[in-house]
């Protein structure tokens, strides 16, 4: 029975982190291989959404740009504790599973690019008019951003099963034991 609970719960994770790393990597080769490096766009929504080819060995933003190996030696270490962790984190929550998840897929996807090319291929750039350009990202930063929204809001839910845990032990604590119904 053990089995099926273990496969049950982590069954959709590693689909969703294989999935994900996949189709992040098939973005970035198909980027690659037909935009232009710092040059070209395909405009897809008219003075709001363009794709892009662009380079960033840094992080969000380009931050630490000087320490691409440090940023792939950390993503490792992070999806290492992340999946050692993994039960822990999503407290048998599957919306937090699933965040987990993208978050995981996420930061595989960006330590493939930092580890084998020293810089992560950004595609997808966002803008107003010509005014503001939001930074260009990835299929990967966008998993990990919707990973930790997910989670965080899930993290101000109390969980059911916490809930119901907590309403049985107040009720053991509160009912004389002669009085309790045998479990």
């Amino acid at each position: 029975m053990k089995k099926n609970n273990w496969l049950t719960f982590y069954r959709f994770p590693l689909i969703t982190i294989l999935f994900l790393v996949i189709f992040d990597q098939v973005t970035k080769w198909v980027i690659v291989k037909n935009v232009a490096l710092n040059g070209q766009k395909i405009e897809v929504i008219t003075n709001h959404f363009d794709i892009v080819h662009v380079k960033n060995p840094g992080a969000a933003w380009g931050m630490f740009g000087d320490h691409t190996w440090a940023l792939a030696i950390l993503s490792f270490v992070a999806s290492v504790v992340m999946i050692g962790l993994f039960k822990k984190l999503a407290e048998e929550r599957v919306s937090q599973a699933i965040a987990i998840s993208l978050i995981i897929g996420g930061t595989i996807g960006n330590f493939i690019d930092r580890a084998f090319l020293a810089e992560v291929t950004d595609f997808l750039s966002f803008h107003w008019y010509n005014s503001y350009y939001f930074p260009a990202f990835n299929v990967a930063d966008s998993a990990i951003s919707i990973g930790v929204f997910i989670y965080i809001i899930c993290s101000l839910v109390p969980s059911k099963l916490k809930n119901d845990e907590a309403e049985t032990e107040v009720e053991t604590t509160l009912t004389p034991k002669e009085d309790r119904e045998p479990v």
